[in-house]
């Protein structure tokens, strides 16, 4: 069963709500690294009935925000809207989570798009020295991998990996809802 909690501040009229589940980097198969964010990352790309467009302009006319994280333990996907379009952005909310449709050519440019992060990456010198320390504190253990994956992961991910992930994961009885 899902654990629920709930902090009130009435200051502003806001409403900030994540769903986090007990399952990030390191649940990611050897030599499938990235694929916890990548499953991740395809909730906010279309779900039983809405694209991807159909969904960013939803959350936008709710007063929205919609995210996703994803860490070595954990993945989140969480939003914040006006108190008064709660009711709305929760039903959209669990729609993602429950109904992905993970389309091929939706994945297909996320994992273009991810692969060019990763290549990206390679000039950032904080990231770089990140990972080499987390590579020599960690080596072999899952800790080591790279939560984002590497060019050569990425590009052998598939649409089956990322239903399974999913399906797998992102449940009720692995589940951490903030409100």
């Amino acid at each position: 069963m899902s654990l629920v909690l709930v902090e009130s501040d009435h200051r502003l009229p806001l409403v900030a709500m994540n769903v986090v589940f007990r399952a990030g980097g390191t649940h990611d198969p050897a030599g499938s690294e990235g694929l916890a964010r990548v499953t991740a990352r395809m909730l906010r790309r279309g779900c039983r009935g809405i694209s991807a467009q159909e969904i960013e302009h939803r959350v936008d006319a709710l007063g929205g925000v919609l995210s996703t994280q994803v860490g070595l333990g954990t993945t989140g996907i969480g939003c914040e809207c006006l108190t008064r379009s709660t009711d709305e952005m929760l039903a959209l909310l669990r729609q993602l989570i429950r109904e992905p449709s993970f389309e091929q050519a939706e994945l297909q440019r996320l994992l273009r798009q991810t692969e060019a992060e990763v290549i990206e990456g390679r000039n950032d010198d904080a990231l770089l020295a990140s990972r080499a320390l987390r590579r020599h504190l960690f080596r072999a253990h899952p800790h080591g991998r790279r939560v984002g994956g590497t060019s050569a992961s990425i590009s052998t991910l598939t649409r089956e990996q990322v239903v399974a992930f999913s399906t797998t994961h992102y449940n009720r009885d692995n589940a951490i809802v903030l409100v």
